[in-house]
């Protein structure tokens, strides 16, 4: 391994067992001129490898474009099975660190009972990741039985897209945070899930909001061996899918559970049974589940691991079900079913009590009152999250998204045009 590639790996390994929001450097001020450069070039190199990649295997696994002219999002669209996704990105994260990735996923002796019990788990719960990690592999020839599976399940997927889309340079030169007092409304995200009985019109809004710009994607899969799906994604092209849904109607969101704080306790290292990771078990279930119950059985079965941040999730379903899903202090999850056609998800544990949510969080105040006004229902949920974007501050809203069930269909709307040009996504499309 070079000097400079293991540098990286270390210093980025560094920033991520310390907490930093995935960055070593302290805030500074936007740069106008870096930012622009930044935008226009930052995924040249990706569109190298990608075609470098497309052309060793003779089809396009992964078709990466524009959504419109000067947007920073991508859309990106896969078909295929997932040993041929994994051996794309095996030959994409080979061009662009040589060998160097190889010696850190190759497993060691010591290493092979862990490694046993979890292709056990997956052999069980989503026998179709060993493909892709057997495509992983033989970009390097590096066989499965010899991949450690413990660093594949996070380090792997975050150091190769971390670098390769520059998300340290973003944060450099789009950065608007500066710190302010008080512990609540840091982490910020919103998820809104309402259901109409009598329509059967089950719609759920989501904003993204965070301390930079950074890339981000629309993702459609087709994979062999799963559910269709859409969502938004960010930090990883297939895996960290922060919204989403799968063809029969399996709604997905991700969010920080950041207070209090005693609930946002991470693991950087890998635990000492197998484990998801969480984000990982997010994509699983779009692939895996087709109701609320099916998600909830399937997260129940395995140890979730959390080695950036703890979330918690917003699952809905076709038939109006949705549920809050959380960890406890000792990885066990808990779930709150909804009691209202509504279900508001922000990054505040659930865990203490509705009252202790509401009290604490603006955001879920002003979205709980707006739907349970006489003027309230689902077909205000653009209204809704528009209320409780953030415009300024520490965080800004990086995306909307408004997630259509029932047509399978999601308006995607980006900061960048002020939230005001509808995208529109279907499955398979």
């Amino acid at each position: 391994m070079s000097l400079k590639v293991n540098t990286f790996f270390k210093l980025v390994t560094l920033c991520l067992l310390s907490g930093m929001n995935f960055s070593c450097n302290s805030p500074t001020h936007s740069d106008p001129k870096a930012r622009n450069d930044l935008l226009s070039s930052y995924d040249n190199r990706f569109q190298e490898l990608l075609v470098g990649a497309n052309g060793q295997i003779g089809k396009e696994i992964l078709v990466y474009e524009s959504i419109a002219p000067g947007l920073l999002p991508r859309k990106v669209t896969i078909k295929a099975n997932h040993y041929e996704l994994g051996y794309t990105i095996g030959l994409i994260a080979k061009g662009y660190f040589g060998d160097a990735m190889k010696q850190e996923m190759t497993r060691k002796p010591q290493a092979d009972q862990i490694n046993r019990e979890i292709a056990e788990m997956y052999r069980a719960v989503y026998p179709s990741y060993l493909e892709l990690v057997k495509g992983v592999g033989a970009a390097y020839d590096l066989p499965i039985e010899r991949v450690d599976l413990r660093y594949m399940e996070h380090w792997f997927f975050t150091l190769l897209w971390w670098r390769l889309f520059e998300y340290e340079e973003f944060e450099k030169v789009t950065d608007y945070y500066h710190p302010r007092k008080g512990i609540f409304d840091f982490s910020e995200c919103s998820i809104v899930s309402c259901h109409d009985e009598k329509s059967n019109n089950h719609l759920i809004g989501r904003n993204f909001d965070v301390t930079s710009d950074r890339p981000h994607f629309v993702v459609t899969t087709e994979l062999e061996g799963a559910y269709r799906t859409i969502g938004n994604a960010c930090y990883m092209l297939y895996h960290w899918i922060e919204d989403g849904f799968n063809e029969k109607g399996l709604y997905v969101g991700v969010a920080t559970n950041g207070h209090p704080s005693r609930y946002n306790q991470k693991e950087p290292q890998y635990p000492d049974s197998p484990a998801v990771q969480i984000i990982h078990m997010a994509r699983i279930v779009l692939d895996r589940c087709a109701s609320v119950d099916e998600a909830l059985e399937l997260i129940r079965s395995v140890r979730i691991w959390f080695p950036v941040e703890v979330n918690h999730l917003l699952i809905a379903d076709a038939t109006g079900k949705a549920a809050v899903v959380e960890f406890d202090t000792s990885r066990n999850m808990v779930a709150f079913h909804k009691e209202e056609p509504y279900l508001i998800l922000t990054n505040t544990a659930y865990q203490e009590g509705i009252n202790y949510v509401r009290d604490n969080c603006s955001r879920y105040r002003k979205a709980e009152n707006m739907l349970k006004s006489e003027r309230g229902g689902c077909d205000r949920m653009l209204s809704v999250m528009r209320a409780i974007q953030l415009k300024s501050g520490n965080s800004r809203t990086l995306w909307t998204s408004i997630s259509d069930i029932s047509s399978q269909q999601i308006d995607v709307r980006f900061r960048s045009e002020d939230f005001e040009v509808p995208h529109l996504f279907k499955i398979g499309r």
